[in-house]
C-alpha cells in the first residue's frame, strides 16, 4: 500500500516535471547542493576505478558493467529488508514498512536488469568483451 501511494506521487511527480517552468522551479531548490566530504570522495573513487579499469570514454561495454554493479545495493536491500522482516514480524507496521522496502527495491533490481540485457545487445556491437574485465570484475 505504501509503494502504491509513493509510486503514485513519482508518476504525478513525473508528469509535472514535463512542465519547463515547474522543472525550473524544482531544481532551484538543489542548485548549489554539495555533498559531504566522505560521499564526495566515495563518488570520486568510484569513478576514478571505474575509469582506470574501463578508460574514460564511454562505451556500451563500459555502460553494461556499471549497470551490474547498480544491481548490488537492491540486491542489498532486499536481502536486509527480509532479515529485519524477519526479525521485526510482531511488528506489523514496521513488517509492512520492511515489506514494501523488499517489494521496491526487488522492482529496482529487476529494472537494472533490464538495463544490462538492453545494453548488452548493444554491446554487441563492440569489441569482443574479455570476461575478467568486462564480466568477472563487475560481479
Amino acid at each position: 500500500m505504501l509503494y502504491r501511494k509513493a509510486h503514485t506521487e513519482l508518476e504525478i511527480l513525473n508528469k509535472k516535471l514535463n512542465d519547463d517552468s515547474f522543472l525550473t522551479e524544482y531544481k532551484k531548490q538543489y542548485d548549489g547542493y554539495k555533498t559531504s566530504l566522505f560521499p564526495h570522495l566515495l563518488g570520486k573513487l568510484l569513478v576514478w576505478c571505474g575509469n582506470f579499469v574501463y578508460g574514460k570514454e564511454p562505451s556500451y561495454l563500459k555502460f553494461r558493467a556499471v549497470e551490474v554493479i547498480a544491481r548490488v545495493p537492491y540486491h542489498s536491500w532486499t536481502s536486509a529488508a527480509y532479515t529485519f522482516l524477519t526479525l521485526f514480524y510482531t511488528n506489523e507496521e514496521k513488517a509492512l514498512k520492511f515489506s514494501n522496502v523488499a517489494t521496491f527495491s526487488q522492482i529496482a533490481q529487476d529494472n537494472e536488469t533490464m538495463h544490462v540485457v538492453v545494453i548488452t545487445q548493444l554491446a554487441k556491437k563492440e569489441e569482443k568483451a574479455g570476461f575478467i574485465r568486462y564480466t568477472f570484475t563487475p560481479m
